[in-house]
């Protein structure tokens, strides 16, 4: 992916490989000690659709990562992401907290969210942060 692409936190059920054919792909990893510390709460399931007033599947045939996420009803122009939430109420765990922020706030900064139990989880935890080049796998 681009540089714009983010992988939220997760935790993977089995074992993975990731190999870097080109460039490089910056991951933040929490040691598995540190699962208690992660809150985990529940939200509202939804996906992204793509927006397009004109009836087609909104994307304009170029591979120019210019998308964006519009968070309103209407789409105000083609090329933008729209979230919409599902038509059930299932609901799936997710965590608030931000491994990048973690590390700033080990180190004394500021996490940036006010919520008391993601801001003690981010002193908590202890982020690393590995960069992998091409050619190479982070197993």
């Amino acid at each position: 992916g681009s540089a714009k692409s983010v992988t939220f936190l997760h935790k993977d059920p089995f074992e993975n490989i990731y190999v870097v054919l080109r460039g490089t792909k910056r991951f933040t990893l929490l040691p598995p000690t540190d699962a208690a510390f992660v809150p985990v709460r529940t939200y509202a399931s939804a996906q992204f659709e793509w927006c397009d007033e004109g009836g087609g599947d909104g994307d304009d045939g170029d591979d120019d990562d210019d998308s964006q996420v519009h968070s309103g009803g209407t789409c105000p122009r083609r090329r933008l992401l729209r979230l919409r939430r599902a038509r059930h109420d299932e609901r799936v765990p997710w965590t608030p907290l931000d491994p990048t922020a973690a590390t700033t706030a080990a180190e004394g900064g500021s996490s940036g969210d006010g919520d008391e139990e993601v801001v003690a989880a981010q002193r908590r935890v202890t982020a690393v942060t590995v960069d992998v080049h091409a050619g190479r796998a982070l197993y």
